[in-house]
């Protein structure tokens, strides 16, 4: 049998407690009929226009089966937040993916079997995209491990050391975001994949961190990466600190050559 279509539409706020939570669940399963091996459901199209939050241990937006054409939109006032923002998950069908359109804000990890995310709003965690790519348009703040291609238009600003399995791509015009607490404690970025930079790089100082000559951070580090930068700059730190920077190799570095007395 053929699971029937979903258009699903939220509103208000939906909130979610407890081990393995979801908020919205949605699913379009198939039954194999005999003699088959694969089958679909219907397409499953999901707006969020509101919010929706299911804690650290659950799933906001479940999405399970459906078809190729799934689709999430989240509007631009609306909010997903979770541990698992949104989980896409197939049933028997290699041909199962999620789409997601982001305006608004997306905070915690997110799947999507392959299917793409574009994003003019704000998100902030883990990408499981299967191959997929993420377009970049808004704010990207990447952390953990992230398997997914990369396109950067907007703001990209990795938390701590964020590793992308896929390729990156920051554009002309694009920014790329590092911020510096301590020596030991700094964001970065680390590709497994191939990478190539534009735009600007931008390293913010933390009032917490207390520069010494020589002090030295990798941005970023792989083994396939090309750099042509706009421009790069420093926001805070001492008044007249000085540094330096530039690839060395497939690597970007950022060091403190002088303190003012």
């Amino acid at each position: 049998g053929l699971g029937g279509s979903i258009s699903y539409m939220q509103n208000g706020t939906v909130s979610a407690t407890g081990e393995g939570a979801a908020g919205v669940f949605l699913q379009s399963t198939a039954a194999l009929s005999h003699n088959q091996t694969s089958a679909t459901g219907s397409a499953i199209m999901a707006s969020i226009s509101g919010n929706v939050t299911a804690g650290s241990a659950g799933a906001a937006v479940w999405v399970h089966g459906g078809n190729d054409s799934n689709s999430l939109t989240i509007a631009s006032h609306a909010t997903v937040s979770a541990g698992e923002a949104v989980r896409f998950t197939a049933d028997l069908a290699s041909a199962q993916k999620l789409l997601i359109t982001n305006f608004g804000t997306l905070l915690g990890a997110f799947s999507t079997g392959g299917g793409n995310v574009e994003n003019e709003g704000l998100i902030q965690g883990a990408a499981s995209l299967a191959g997929g790519t993420l377009q970049n348009a808004g704010e990207f703040r990447p952390q953990g491990n992230n398997t997914a291609h990369i396109e950067n238009f907007g703001i990209l600003a990795p938390l701590g050391t964020a590793i992308v399995d896929g390729t990156v791509s920051s554009s002309l015009g694009a920014t790329i975001v590092f911020s510096i607490q301590s020596l030991t404690e700094y964001s970065s970025l680390s590709l497994n994949g191939t990478g190539s930079f534009g735009g600007l790089f931008r390293v913010h100082l933390h009032d917490s961190y207390l520069p010494n000559v020589g002090d030295s951070f990798t941005l970023v580090s792989g083994s396939s990466n090309s750099f042509s930068l706009e421009d790069f700059e420093v926001v805070g730190g001492i008044p007249g600190l000085e540094w330096s920077s530039g690839a060395m190799g497939n690597n970007y570095i950022f060091t403190i050559t002088a303190i003012p007395e």
